[in-house]
């Protein structure tokens, strides 16, 4: 009986570890979310990791990030994806200038919930 509620106690530790992960992540893609829209892209650019920064400039990703939200618009609403691939977190991006045309968003993150690759694509 011992073992069966220690056995229960670890795995309710680990479900509970996994979702406070993703929540993590969720929350952090919020803040993407949000600083995007308010064309704040040195905040953006702060949430990735330094293996990202050292790939891409400041100056190139604040190009990018306003060559995307010219063409697309904010970031209308951001939801888990059924679909997964290893090593990624997947999600579907919805833009105001899209007309509910979702994106497949895929992103990795590092174990301080930094993002070291991000990207959008049309589905």
């Amino acid at each position: 009986m011992k073992k069966l509620v220690l056995i229960l106690a670890m795995v309710t530790c680990f479900i509970g570890f996994s979702q406070s992960e993703a929540d993590k992540q969720l929350n952090v893609l919020q803040q993407y979310k949000s600083a995007f829209n308010d064309t704040n892209y040195k905040t953006v650019y702060n949430l990735f990791s330094e293996t990202y920064k050292e790939t891409v400039a400041l100056g190139i990703f604040e190009m990018r990030a306003n060559r995307m939200k010219k063409a697309f618009g904010s970031i209308h609403s951001i939801l888990k994806s059924q679909k997964q691939k290893e090593g990624f977190k997947v999600y579907n991006a919805f833009f105001t200038n899209t007309k509910n045309e979702a994106f497949t968003l895929m992103v990795k993150f590092n174990n301080q919930n930094k993002i070291d690759y991000i990207s959008f694509n049309k589905k």
